[in-house]
């Protein structure tokens, strides 16, 4: 359970990470 929890909060912080991107190059391109 440890290691399925550890890889979905990885893969939620890239998601953010990802969408943090693209809003800042749509806002600031």
């Amino acid at each position: 359970l440890n290691g399925k929890s550890l890889d979905f909060a990885q893969r939620l912080e890239i998601s953010i990470d990802i969408a943090h991107a693209l809003t800042y190059l749509h806002v600031y391109s």
